[in-house]
């Protein structure tokens, strides 16, 4: 007989992978309506489903040399392509109609990656690219979580919050840590062979840079007050990052300034560069960061400019009302009358 696989509910409807036909097709059942209903038995295979009403997900390899994802709304019937990248993707879930799965696009750089995308018409994007795989995730409402695989050989859980904008660390502790599930804010896992754990994920902190933000011009050299805000739990001490290469490399402004909301910060005198950029992160938990949302511009004043007085990079009347107070003094402090020999 058939196998019937891998079933997933949502609501009174139930989906599953179905082998009736000869190759694996998505089948669903109805309970309310005491009713069964085919979902995909394109000739090619699909596998692994899943459902939040009314959008079911699966694993489709119709275009030949690769694993895609597809989508069908069951209130309309409309089936779509989630995500056909010439690499494999699999292992998807939803939520929301937020659909979460594996990509193997970037596997010779570091290893698999977490994408996601809303449907119907959202434009994907990678929610982690971390070192090491990540894979199997799973998603409820805008909580991501997923087996990790940057802290060595071992799968670790990690998640990420799409509301806060954070990743959280959920178990990093010795021996494999897999098939995440997520209800609310609380992560179910297996640990090891047997055993299961579970963490609620606490109310994040946000760190949010408010200036300088993008689009700032900055005379290199003069002062600035670098301001960001938190929201949820207040870290004690935030590390704070400039770039002049628009992300590419970072120093170190402060590795420890308390957590203000404000420091009070001089930009590099040596600095000349369009493509400057901020980062302020929790010294405590790295991963809750923020940075600049647009870069920033930090100049050298035209050295021609020689009737700058004060040093600002503008020739205006304070330049003037300088040049006036010093009008006529001696620069010789051994002998006032030298300057009028």
């Amino acid at each position: 007989g058939s196998s019937q696989l891998y079933p997933d509910v949502s609501g009174s409807v139930v989906v599953w992978q179905d082998s009736r036909n000869g190759n694996t097709d998505i089948y669903g059942y109805d309970l309310e309506a005491d009713e069964e209903f085919e979902i995909c038995t394109h000739p090619a295979g699909q596998t692994f489903p899943a459902i939040d009403w009314p959008w079911v997900v699966w694993v489709d390899d119709r275009n030949p040399g690769s694993y895609d994802i597809y989508a069908k709304n069951l209130s309309t019937g409309e089936e779509i392509p989630v995500c056909t990248d010439s690499a494999n993707q699999s292992n998807p879930d939803i939520s929301g109609g937020l659909v979460v799965w594996q990509d193997k696009r970037n596997n010779a750089v570091h290893g698999l990656d977490i994408y996601a995308r809303q449907l119907p018409d959202g434009i994907e994007f990678p929610v982690c690219m971390e070192s090491g795989d990540q894979g199997s995730p799973a998603i409820d409402g805008l909580l991501i979580a997923w087996e990790d695989k940057r802290n060595g050989t071992d799968s670790d859980i990690y998640a990420y919050d799409l509301n806060a904008g954070t990743f959280v660390m959920v178990n990093t502790e010795s021996g494999e840590q897999k098939q995440p599930s997520v209800c609310g804010s609380r992560i179910f896992w297996q640990h090891q062979v047997s055993d299961l754990y579970y963490a609620d994920v606490p109310v994040p902190t946000v760190l949010t840079v408010r200036v300088p933000n993008g689009g700032e011009m900055i005379l290199a050299g003069q002062p600035v007050d670098i301001l960001w805000q938190t929201e949820g739990p207040v870290p004690d001490f935030v590390k704070i990052l400039f770039s002049d290469s628009g992300g590419t490399d970072w120093i170190i402004v402060e590795a420890a300034a308390a957590n203000t909301g404000a420091y009070a910060w001089t930009a590099p005198a040596d600095a000349d560069s369009a493509e400057c950029l901020i980062s302020i992160s929790d010294v405590a938990a790295p991963l809750t960061k923020d940075e600049s949302d647009a870069v920033f511009t930090i100049f050298q004043c035209d050295p021609a400019l020689t009737a700058d007085l004060n040093g600002d990079c503008v020739v205006d009347t304070a330049d003037m009302a300088s040049l006036a107070s010093q009008w006529m003094l001696c620069g010789n402090p051994h002998d006032s009358a030298w300057c009028f020999e």
